[in-house]
């Protein structure tokens, strides 16, 4: 679908060399302040050497309006791209024009719906989220949830548990950017099993070639402590080799930029991803399904949109149960046509566990916070299909 239309022009400097590649590791710790660290000191040493690097690039200290940068970490070393957002705009607006942003066409294989279970009573435990309670059933591959599903075939996790990802083109992966990229800026190795159900990775378990990510994540020091000023920037693309699939792709959910009014009111926002059992609020079944995706049958909905860009949030809350390691995972829709449509990510939970259930306002109600779909990201993901369809 991407014959024909150019990607769109960045300029580009070469920031640092960087290290062979280490092998990610499940992510075990979710401690967002690294100040007083080693690898706050490792990073900082890493910077200067950036610092070093550009400083005769010419380029200004910030990006110019209607212009975003991006980082590339890659065996080659890391890069940065500066984009006009007009020139993502031309391409998204080209990718749509042909259908481009929808799934993948394979949803049909098995006939579900994203209902599908409803009517089922959950099990419920003691360790929950929205009002206290978890609501989420695990997934296993079967008659309900076959290997096929329309949308669970794209999720899966992240560097053996810890985070989640969804694919979201045929050699793209979206993520949260504090999944991949490292306290210490460390370059990391990320490998990804989609649907994985337990032992079983019908779809094996593939490597990086590298990754995206906004330059504003390192720029704000969320490499070390997570404050307010990175809600928006939380998020990375991770890019696979070529045919890394072979002949048996999962495929690849669509992507799409929800209105407000699509998903505030209504119960239309899904969130399937692989809870780790060392976290806190764990699935109380969890021993008896690990590495499995957990969800709820139904669906959820959302409030308290902020950070807005360009007219539309990229911020904002969801009622649906989660808890450690569904960070990457997408929160995604059958809209707006059939199939799984990314509309953000799952970034950070707000309460925790029965906690939720005395916890105030929307920190009970909607207890997870979610970076979202923005044109800025669509076009931006929807350039990366151009470049490597």
């Amino acid at each position: 679908m991407a014959d024909g239309i150019k990607p769109a022009e960045a300029r580009v400097r070469f920031r640092r060399p960087l290290n062979e590649g280490n092998p990610a590791q499940p992510l075990k710790d979710w401690n967002y302040n690294h100040r007083g660290t080693e690898a706050e000191q490792r990073a900082i040493e890493q910077l200067a050497i950036v610092e070093a690097t550009i400083a005769d690039s010419g380029w200004p200290d910030e990006a110019p309006e209607g212009s975003e940068r991006v980082v590339f970490a890659s065996p080659e070393g890391e890069f940065e791209y500066e984009y006009e957002l007009a020139d993502l705009a031309r391409v998204g607006d080209q990718m749509r024009a042909r259908g481009a942003h929808h799934p993948s066409d394979d949803h049909a294989l098995e006939g579900t719906t994203p209902n599908e279970g409803e009517g089922t009573t959950p099990q419920k435990s003691s360790q929950g989220w929205s009002w206290g309670t978890d609501s989420r059933v695990a997934k296993p591959t079967g008659t309900l949830w076959p290997v096929t599903h329309f949308a669970l075939r794209k999720i899966g996790e992240l560097n053996g548990g810890g985070c989640s990802a969804s694919t979201i083109g045929r050699r793209l992966l979206l993520t949260a950017a504090h999944c991949v990229v490292a306290e210490d800026l460390s370059y990391n190795v990320h490998t990804y099993a989609a649907r994985r159900t337990g032992a079983a990775t019908p779809f094996g378990s593939v490597a990086t070639l590298g990754y995206w990510y906004s330059s504003q994540w390192t720029n704000n020091d969320c490499h070390i402590e997570r404050t307010a000023p990175c809600d928006p920037h939380d998020w990375a693309v991770l890019l696979l080799e070529d045919d890394v699939w072979g002949w048996l792709h999962p495929g690849y959910m669509g992507i799409h930029v929800p209105e407000e009014n699509e998903i505030n009111s209504t119960n239309v926002v899904y969130n399937d991803g692989y809870p780790a059992w060392w976290a806190g609020g764990a699935p109380a079944d969890m021993a008896n399904f690990p590495n499995h995706p957990y969800g709820q049958l139904g669906a959820g909905n959302a409030v308290g949109f902020y950070n807005y860009f360009s007219g539309y949030a990229a911020n904002w809350y969801i009622s649906n149960d989660l808890s450690g390691g569904h960070s990457g995972s997408p929160v995604w829709a059958s809209y707006p046509g059939s199939g799984a449509y990314a509309l953000g990510v799952v970034i950070a939970e707000r309460c925790f566990g029965a906690a939720c259930a005395t916890a105030p306002g929307t920190f009970k109600t909607h207890p997870n916070l979610i970076r979202g779909m923005t044109p800025y990201l669509e076009d931006y993901i929807l350039d990366k299909r151009v470049q490597y369809p």
